[in-house]
C-alpha cells in the first residue's frame, strides 16, 4: 500500500490571514535551535548598522500568536529545522517576506 503525497499548501490562510503589514517591524519566528540565539543577535547587529538608522525592529515571537499577527509583520525571519517546516508554508501562504539563511547554521 502507497499512500498519496499531498504537500501541505496552507490555503486555509489565504484569506482568514492575508499579509497586511502595519509597521515596519520583522517578526523573529521562535527557534529551539542551537543557533538561534546566535542568529538573532547577528540580525540585530545587521539592523543597528542599517544605513539611514532607519532600520526595522526584530521582534521576537511570543507564546500563542495568531496567523492575522503574524500577517500584522513587515516580514519574517526564521530557521526552519526541516528543509520543508509547515509553518514555512504557512507564512508563504499569507504572503509574508520570509527571510531563511540559505545553508544550515
Amino acid at each position: 500500500l502507497r499512500a498519496p503525497y499531498v504537500p501541505a499548501l496552507s490555503l486555509h490562510l489565504l484569506h482568514s490571514a492575508p499579509y497586511a503589514p502595519m509597521s515596519a517591524d520583522v517578526l523573529m519566528f521562535r527557534s529551539q535551535l542551537p543557533s538561534a540565539p546566535s542568529f538573532r543577535r547577528l540580525l540585530r547587529l545587521l539592523a543597528a548598522d542599517w544605513p539611514g538608522g532607519s532600520a526595522p525592529q526584530i521582534v521576537d515571537m511570543p507564546q500563542g500568536m495568531s496567523f492575522s499577527d503574524i500577517a500584522s509583520f513587515r516580514a519574517v525571519a526564521m530557521l526552519p529545522h526541516v528543509p520543508y517546516a509547515l509553518r514555512l508554508s504557512d507564512v508563504y501562504a499569507m504572503g509574508l517576506p520570509t527571510f531563511v539563511p540559505a545553508d544550515p547554521l
